[in-house]
């Protein structure tokens, strides 16, 4: 079946819409760069963009799949556009003024084609209410069908049971990251699986088994990746900004993995709570108590007091979410007013997440260096935010003592203060960090 499909074949989705299987993602991708790479990928061929509240470009998007519209007097409706929002706001009008939002921004006809919940984490009562948001939304005619991302059975479970099974589901999805009872699950309820990370950011590149098969099709290694993503029946959503990438990431379809193939690429799978970060969420603990947010939460967290990543230049951009890719954080959510656990002397910290860009400019390095910061004395333990703050401007950078098992622990008091911080809206007040010892030796 799937040596017929085209760059333009689509599965359906019902509600009268199509989604084309092959996406072309835009994680990461700067404001300044989103519209270039998106026009690239609609020249190219594709025809389906995923983007997010999170991924702040939302409006670029918009702008090029607008312009390509007008400039090859192309329908709005030949281009499938998604978006995610990530947490609930603190009604549900609110909330929904918020996907509003989103829509206005890409502003295609006053509609998305698709509207997905980021993550799981805001709990029970946050994933039903951002459901019911996405309803209502959809009721409005803002939005043709809604969905999920990084979703477990529980949660969708959750969902079929009150009513409704959700188009999508968006998960890490790749040989080395296979989810296959969640996988199963969605195939049995009919839930179309989009697989982001695809080409595992290149980690495996140099995979022999993954070169070698390569070679017999006469392809490249990322080809290989999106080949099998398509043949076990996901919708892969590739990411570059390279124009030569985005070409060969859509140049697919021309050849098939026979049986062996595909088979060494299964064999591959590894433990998931080793590779696949943002699906392993324990998301239904009660407030105060220590809960696991994927990666790209964290990542927010990590811009609260570091100032522009575009200042670090690319380089130093790609550094700090190369950190965030493996490490595990968990928060524990405490708003204003609330009094943070008492700790031990050693273990008053507050972290500071900095950054340079070119502190050696003759050397011309620029680099996102994570610091570890402790104050010897009154680590905030009083009020929220104002107590972070104060921890945050008057910390002091120490040499942190790794534990026998090759982590380092630290109790994060971060700042809130920057008003474009997700964490600040959720009122995450404290954080705890585990990175792994191999991490640390990385300069990280």
């Amino acid at each position: 079946m799937t040596a017929k499909l085209t760059l333009q074949s689509t599965y359906p989705l019902g509600e009268g819409v199509d989604m084309p299987v092959l996406g072309f993602g835009v994680y990461k991708s700067p404001t300044d760069v989103t519209v270039k790479s998106v026009t690239t990928a609609l020249k190219t061929g594709y025809r389906h963009i995923d983007s997010a509240q999170y991924y702040e470009n939302e409006k670029e998007v918009g702008d090029a799949v607008r312009a390509w519209c007008l400039e090859t007097h192309s329908s709005r409706r030949n281009v499938f556009v998604t978006t995610k929002i990530i947490a609930p706001l603190k009604t549900q009008e609110e909330t929904l003024a918020s996907l509003r939002e989103s829509v206005n921004k890409i502003n295609l006809d006053g509609y998305v084609d698709c509207f997905l919940i980021h993550t799981p984490t805001s709990g029970p009562e946050g994933r039903k209410h951002l459901w019911e948001a996405l309803r209502e939304l959809r009721s409005e005619g803002k939005v043709i069908t809604i969905g999920v991302s990084n979703y477990g059975i529980k949660h969708l479970q959750e969902l079929i049971d009150a009513g409704e099974t959700p188009a999508v589901n968006q998960i890490e999805l790749h040989p080395w990251c296979q989810q296959r009872p969640i996988v199963e699950f969605c195939n049995k309820h009919n839930i179309v699986l989009q697989a982001y990370c695809p080409i595992v950011r290149g980690k495996y590149a140099d995979d022999a088994e993954l070169v070698k098969i390569a070679a017999k099709h006469k392809v490249d290694w990322s080809q290989v990746l999106l080949r099998w993503s398509l043949q076990k029946g996901f919708v892969p959503l590739p990411k570059s900004d390279t124009p030569s990438r985005i070409a060969s990431n859509a140049d697919i379809f021309n050849f098939e993995l026979d049986d062996e193939d595909m088979a060494t690429l299964d064999a591959k799978d590894l433990d998931p709570s080793k590779i696949c970060k943002a699906t392993r969420v324990e998301a239904d603990q009660k407030r105060g108590e220590a809960e696991r947010i994927p990666g790209r939460l964290a990542e927010e967290g990590k811009k609260v007091g570091a100032g522009s990543e575009r200042a670090r230049g690319r380089k130093g951009r790609e550094r700090l979410h190369e950190f965030a890719d493996g490490a595990h954080l968990w928060c524990i959510p405490l708003r204003v007013g609330f009094t943070a656990p008492p700790l031990r002397k050693s273990e008053r910290v507050s972290m500071v997440f900095g950054g340079s860009a070119g502190t050696n400019e003759a050397a011309g390095r620029r680099r996102a260096q994570l610091e570890l910061a402790c104050r010897a004395a009154d680590a905030p333990t009083d009020n929220g935010l104002q107590a972070s703050r104060n921890a945050f401007r008057s910390a002091e950078k120490i040499e942190p003592k790794r534990k026998s098992d090759g982590t380092v622990r630290a109790a994060l008091a971060c700042s809130l203060a920057s008003p474009a911080s997700r964490l600040h809206r959720r009122g995450f007040g404290w954080l705890h960090l585990q990175i792994s010892a191999a991490e640390t030796t990385h300069g990280v």
